[in-house]
């Protein structure tokens, strides 16, 4: 059985339709996916920038009062109810003027502790405290932000500290403490691209600030299974958490002493790439479609209706009918159509004509006489034997 040219192009434009499909969605998906994933890291990186710089910023200047204040002379040895109350008014003013400030104090090698709006508890020493402790260490630099739990109220706080000098010797430490649950909401908003996102802050190998205070003053290679060791200054690394993969960027903040981790679930990473690909890959397989369609409409209307003419047309020539009119492109086409119609011009044409008259009027006269339109004589032998035929099988006489 004869193939149509028609369902010939229509495969041929299908497999080129989904060849071109498959092919440029491929690399559209491939340079898409490399594109998406750079955006995406590159991203977080500035997430973790933005965040690194505001810390930074936001205990600079703690660092500024810290330092200013340990050189006031009222400060580094408040031997008189006059000097104390000096020392607190300071205090105050600095606290009302910044409300990132929850406290500013300063506590002595004697025991004394010099603060506004807050009553220690019986037995309070502040040599012992945590603050205290780590400016003596860190002395005479500023300490790097130290969590803890305030002992009265339970608050969660970052302390930074410095000690205060008197005739060459360590008088005492003054310190500031900001909220470790306002931090938190400043840099741990919901993102809109990633739910996942969120940043802590490890100091030393610890971790001393994270939105789950579960975690807090927990070792992180204990936590992650992984020793990581935060060098170069900033960089990547990837771990496996309570069974998700995690995909994290770090920098380091000289500061404060701080490493600054912003992490994100690898899977919503990937859940994300992979959705905006769809929808690119979906827009080429609708224009490849409307293309195809297209040039399989344009091809058909050039191409395969001028052949299907041409093909009618020679039929009737070979059937020595009339072939009609038909309008052909400029092309190989209508120069096939001239031809076959000069042909049909020419003597051998003619003569096939005339055969084919001639054959009919052979057959006609193979049947009847020419001159009484009567059959001839074979054609009565043949008529006679058949009825002959007829009678002996019926048994039925014929009168003659």
């Amino acid at each position: 059985m004869l193939k149509s040219i028609k369902s010939d192009f229509f495969l041929i434009s299908l497999f080129l339709t989904i060849g071109v499909i498959t092919f440029f969605g491929l690399i559209i998906s491939f340079v898409l996916f490399n594109l998406e994933l750079h955006n995406t890291e590159k991203f977080i990186i500035q997430k973790n920038l933005a965040i690194s710089n505001y810390i930074e910023g936001y205990f600079q200047k703690f660092l500024v009062v810290l330092n200013t204040l340990s050189e006031i002379d009222e400060v580094k040895n408040p031997n008189t109810e006059e000097a104390k109350q000096k020392v607190l008014e300071k205090f105050k003013k600095i606290e009302d003027f910044d409300k990132d400030i929850n406290y500013i104090y300063a506590g002595y090698e004697d025991g004394g502790l010099l603060i506004n709006g807050y009553e220690p508890p019986i037995g309070f020493d502040p040599r012992v405290r945590p603050w205290y402790v780590e400016a003596k260490v860190n002395a005479p630099s500023v300490s790097k932000g130290i969590p803890y739990k305030e002992i009265k109220t339970g608050e969660w706080l970052i302390s930074m500290s410095k000690a205060i000098y008197f005739n060459d010797k360590i008088s005492g430490v003054i310190s500031i403490d900001t909220s470790l649950d306002k931090i938190n909401m400043l840099i741990n908003k919901t993102d809109e691209k990633f739910k996942s996102l969120y940043s802590y802050i490890v100091k030393d190998g610890i971790i001393i600030f994270h939105p789950n205070k579960e975690f807090l003053f927990k070792k992180l290679s204990q936590l992650i299974k992984k020793d990581v060791k935060f060098l170069p200054p900033s960089g990547k690394f990837s771990y496996n958490f309570q069974n998700q993969a995690k995909v994290a960027y770090y920098r380091n903040l000289p500061t404060v002493g701080w490493t600054v981790v912003t992490i994100v679930d690898k899977k919503e990473i990937l859940f994300n790439i992979f959705k905006n690909i769809s929808f690119s890959f979906i827009l080429v397989i609708i224009v490849s479609v409307i293309l195809g369609a297209w040039v399989s409409s344009f091809a058909g209307k050039k191409i395969i209706t001028p052949l299907l003419n041409l093909k009618e047309n020679v039929i009737k020539i070979t059937n020595g009918e009339l072939c009609e009119k038909v309008k052909y492109p400029e092309n190989e086409i209508g120069v096939i159509s001239e031809e076959i119609e000069k042909i049909t011009h020419t003597e051998l044409y003619k003569k096939n004509l005339e055969l084919l008259k001639l054959n009919k009027r052979l057959k006609e006269m193979s049947i009847r006489d020419k001159l009484t339109s009567l059959y001839n004589r074979h054609k009565m032998d043949e008529e006679l034997k058949k009825r002959i035929m007829i009678g002996n099988v019926m048994e039925i006489c014929f009168p003659f």
